[in-house]
């Protein structure tokens, strides 16, 4: 009997101290990061998996690639070298960046060179460049970046001074500014290829607002608008600005210049029937 009773009493011993040691390697293994689950983000490098864009960029390092799958909510900062693709799959559905109406979707840092691609870029609110902010070397291909809105200027992409920005295959819609240049803002160099202007509205610039030197090739500014007595509702210039193969048209501005306002150094724009400015309301250029 007595011992029957010291052999439960020594089982009981021995459970109680493999329930606290399994509790103190639970807390000793660090958890990842809170995620609603709709989010994936792979670093192909070290096959590392993070719930949040801002994790796999703080647990990368420059050059590796990130593949994003899902939707990806709030902003991210990126200050390194990387190359961010999106991939959309049957369970993941399309790659998605979302700001929710509260942040800035994507900061690119001043040193860093990044490519973005086959990325859904949307929600983003701020003072300037709601879905991107580019103080960088920034390329974006293949994307769609839509219904960013900002309080200032930039509404889908602010570009600043000494940045370089390229855009190749790029539709932004939807975006909108309460200042200047509805989808892109520009004060650094940026080439623009093979992209769509749509439905983008700000006070002045509806689609793009040009202040450095930009190139367009091949892509469409259509049905943007300027409001109130603003100037150009598909484009506002006064920097270097050169189209080829492009055109502006359907755009509407309350004030000067419903296709393009310029002034500055202007190569192969050609206004009015037969140009590729055209079909514009109230007019189809006005030059300082």
């Amino acid at each position: 009997m007595h011992r029957t009773v010291g052999a439960l009493l020594r089982a009981k011993a021995s459970l109680v101290s493999l329930v606290s040691l399994t509790l103190l390697v639970a807390l000793m293994v660090p958890t990842a990061a809170a995620s609603d689950g709709s989010c994936r983000v792979r670093n192909l490098g070290t096959s590392m998996a993070y719930p949040s864009l801002q994790a796999a960029v703080d647990g990368a390092s420059a050059g590796d690639r990130l593949v994003v799958k899902g939707l990806c909510r709030g902003g991210t900062v990126v200050d390194r070298d990387l190359d961010i693709s999106g991939v959309r799959t049957a369970r993941w559905g399309r790659p998605v960046l979302d700001g929710e109406r509260k942040a800035r979707v994507l900061k690119i840092a001043r040193a860093a060179t990044v490519t973005l691609r086959g990325l859904n870029i949307r929600g983003g609110h701020i003072n300037y460049g709601a879905g991107i902010m580019n103080r960088g070397t920034l390329t974006v291909k293949e994307s769609r970046i839509r219904d960013n809105r900002a309080e200032e200027a930039g509404g889908a992409i602010a570009n600043v001074r000494l940045a370089r920005l390229t855009l190749r295959k790029v539709a932004l819609r939807g975006n909108s500014a309460f200042g200047n240049g509805g989808a892109l803002w520009s004060l650094g160099p940026a080439a623009v290829r093979g992209s769509r202007f749509v439905a983008n509205r700000a006070i002045s610039g509806g689609a793009i607002v040009n202040g450095s030197r930009m190139a367009i090739s091949g892509s469409l500014v259509r049905g943007n608008k300027a409001i109130g007595n603003g100037i150009g509702g598909g484009i506002w210039t006064f920097g270097s600005l050169t189209l080829r193969d492009t055109r502006v048209t359907g755009n509407r501005v309350g004030g000067q210049g419903g296709g393009l306002h310029g002034s500055g150094k202007l190569v192969g724009v050609t206004c009015g029937p037969g140009g590729n400015v055209y079909g514009n309301t109230p007019d189809d250029c006005y030059f300082e």
